[in-house]
């Protein structure tokens, strides 16, 4: 496509993240995401999800840390997906502060959020209501 002039849409670039994710190649997904952002898609919360999803998965903390940075107003799915991502690996700290932040926002808690809620009680990481 490119070779012809022919951008992807974004719901392209989501489909390629999503592959790299399924398919668990960092590499093509890094790639991809230097492709989003010349093609100025990286602003778009569709496309923003799927990173976030991406490299949250491969343990990649650190750039779900910068992709969430580079969001003016994170809602619920961003911060879910933060949450997820630190639980996952082991970060419950910064999970907690995230979770505290959520609520100082009054952003609600929901779906997924409640699991991690449960996995940072089962380690007693969470020892408030």
């Amino acid at each position: 496509m490119e070779s012809e002039g022919i951008l992807p849409a974004r719901i392209t670039y989501v489909f390629i993240i999503n592959a790299c994710n399924f398919m668990q190649d960092l590499a093509q997904g890094m790639c991809m995401h230097a492709h989003i952002i010349a093609a100025e898609y990286a602003s778009d919360v569709v496309v923003e999800s799927s990173l976030f999803t991406f490299y949250g998965k491969c343990g990649f903390v650190c750039s779900v840390e910068i992709v969430f940075s580079q969001i003016s107003v994170p809602n619920v799915v961003a911060w879910t997906v933060l949450i997820t991502s630190y639980v996952g690996h082991g970060h419950s700290k910064e999970a907690l502060s995230c979770m505290d932040t959520m609520q100082e926002k009054g952003l609600p808690y929901k779906g997924l959020m409640f699991i991690s809620c449960l996995k940072l009680s089962f380690i007693g990481s969470l020892g408030r209501g």
